[in-house]
């Protein structure tokens, strides 16, 4: 599969979980783990992955990985530091850096950014584990028809999906310049130019975002 040159696949694994009582990223569905299915289903779009995790999570982690990488990209994974990094094509781990003043997804974005700093990021959180292919095509496909815009990300401005959306680095870098301390996602959205598309109809259930182990099994 070609790869597309300027995306990187992020999944978010880093939160706490703390609703949760487990790493969300870690639990077992439909014979692998919620990390392993974000990841194949971001594979499939042709973009490298990389997993944004905190630094309590990396020998977990670097384990699961060992065990089964996603494909397409199978070498081992790599560790990253704090340094902007050349992508390999195995999977990358990359820690919250700890410099930054923001915290939640916000961080785990940023931290990525510092990383690879030309890099589009296509940001899937792994706590949607219904989330489809196709429904991500779609948005692959919105990025790609619509190049003027920071952002771009299912919703509306009063309900947006920020961790399912594709940000441009040059909005990150924004972020960075500014450095307010301000950790939400949401706030940095209602300041750019966002292409925001409806939800596919049906599609509902992809963005169900499952945080307590009663929403797990229900």
């Amino acid at each position: 599969m070609q790869r597309k040159t300027s995306l990187l696949g992020v999944l978010m694994c880093g939160g706490k979980s703390t609703r949760m009582g487990r790493d969300k990223g870690l639990i077992p569905f439909l014979d692998k783990t919620w990390a392993s299915l974000g990841a194949e289903k971001l594979s499939a779009l042709g973009i490298p992955v990389a997993y944004a995790i905190n630094p309590g999570q990396a020998s977990h982690y670097l384990g699961l990985l060992n065990e089964r990488p996603p494909e397409p990209w199978t070498r081992s994974p790599t560790l990253t530091t704090n340094e902007p990094t050349p992508l390999t094509d195995g999977p990358v781990l990359i820690m919250d850096d700890p410099d930054l003043p923001v915290g939640g997804p916000l961080l785990g974005l940023l931290s990525v950014h510092r990383r690879f700093p030309e890099e589009v990021i296509f940001l899937l959180a792994c706590d949607l584990p219904f989330m489809e292919e196709d429904v991500l095509q779609e948005l692959l496909k919105a990025y790609g028809q619509n190049p003027g815009y920071d952002a771009y990300q299912f919703g509306t401005q009063e309900a947006p999906e920020p961790v399912c959306a594709i940000y441009k680095a040059s909005a990150l870098e924004n972020i960075t310049g500014k450095e307010g301390g301000n950790s939400s996602l949401k706030y940095w959205l209602a300041k750019w130019n966002v292409l925001r598309i409806p939800i596919p109809a049906g599609k509902e259930h992809c963005f169900s975002n499952i945080n307590t182990p009663e929403e797990w099994g229900s």
